[in-house]
């Protein structure tokens, strides 16, 4: 009895201990996002999306705001992306 207990209260501590980031994360699926490319020190793309952005180490893809034109952006070696969820 006492293990089980000991065991549930673990389970309960390890779901308990999402980060802030995480539930973040959470909280801005679909929502819009600034976005701004940078090559080195230059910018080469800044906009904001309609809602959900897919993003992988590689690849940014999101509908633009203004244009409404599905952007795909591939990133490469000295490119850095910057997203930030508007409220």
């Amino acid at each position: 009895m006492i293990r089980k207990l000991a065991l549930a209260l673990t389970a309960a501590l390890a779901l308990s201990a999402c980060t802030d980031t995480t539930m973040a994360g959470y909280s801005a699926y679909g929502k819009p996002h600034e976005i701004t490319v940078y090559q080195m020190d230059k910018v080469i793309y800044h906009g904001f999306s309609t809602g959900k952005v897919k993003q992988s180490e590689h690849q940014i893809q999101f509908e633009d705001k203004e244009t409404r034109e599905f952007v795909d952006i591939s990133l490469g070696m000295s490119a850095s992306v910057i997203t930030k969820v508007l409220p």
